[in-house]
């Protein structure tokens, strides 16, 4: 039998239900993986600009996943009363959990009825770099998917910084990508 897979509203509902049941549980493990990809992608969708469009594929079956990938934890701190699998990942193609955690963020979710559910989530340049790894190793249709998903977020993020009336904050993300200048720094 084929595995199942699910799209992120599936995802989101089964980080609120590890909120309601296991709030510790989100503050201390990181999201990674497609569904790391796929809370960008929603980030993206949400804030609608034309410029940084979310990629819109005719088969969405691509950006389905199996599980909520989790790293920065160890296989006992993961609940087993969830409505969706969780899996460990301790160590990526090219990236390690110490690494995830170095430069995680602090995502909010955001539902329907008002709630709002702060997790982590990994950085989305260690994301990309991965993803790269990825790509070169294993070629999935999805690693493409989520590389492209993730260059569109970077580009969204840097055109944020540069309209701040923060300096230092357009100054320090293109310090942070300058491996990545030819690609990201338009």
């Amino acid at each position: 039998m084929p595995e199942k897979r699910h799209p992120w509203p599936d995802l989101k509902a089964s980080l609120r239900r590890l909120h309601e049941l296991h709030p510790e549980f989100l503050s201390k493990a990181i999201l990674v993986g497609g569904a790391a990809c796929m809370f960008y992608r929603a980030v993206l969708a949400r804030e609608s600009h034309p410029e940084f469009p979310v990629n819109q594929d005719k088969d969405e079956s691509a950006w389905l996943s199996k599980d909520l990938d989790f790293t920065h934890i160890t296989r006992e701190d993961i609940p087993q009363d969830t409505s969706l699998p969780c899996g460990l990942v301790q160590s990526g193609i090219r990236l390690s959990a110490l690494d995830f955690a170095e430069t995680v963020r602090t995502g909010v979710l955001e539902f329907d009825d008002g709630l709002q559910i702060n997790i982590l989530v990994a950085d989305p340049l260690e994301l990309y770099r991965e993803k790269e790894a990825c790509l070169a190793r294993l070629n999935r249709p999805q690693d493409r998917l989520h590389l492209d998903l993730l260059k569109t977020y970077l580009k969204y993020e840097l055109w944020q910084a540069r309209q701040s009336k923060d300096p230092g904050l357009k100054i320090a993300l293109e310090a942070r990508y300058q491996n990545y200048a030819k690609e990201l720094l338009l």
